[in-house]
């Protein structure tokens, strides 16, 4: 869940809403909303898009997204 938060802050801090995210991702809000909570995972061209979105580095992306690994 710590991946979750730190997606949630950096959404805040960029001034993204979850509506402009699900529709650059195009999916619905409600399916960004679940992989906020983890009932899903971001496919891998979904998370390309969230850290060009939010100008991650790779170190970044990796830590959030595939910190279990």
């Amino acid at each position: 869940m710590e991946h979750s938060e730190r997606l949630r802050k950096a959404f805040k801090d960029k001034g993204l809403s979850i509506t402009f995210i699900a529709k650059k991702l195009n999916v619905d809000r409600r399916t960004v909303y679940q992989r906020l909570e983890d009932v899903g995972s971001f496919k891998a061209k979904e998370i390309e898009v969230l850290a060009d979105l939010l100008r991650m580095s790779n170190k970044e992306r990796d830590s959030i997204f595939f910190s279990n690994y």
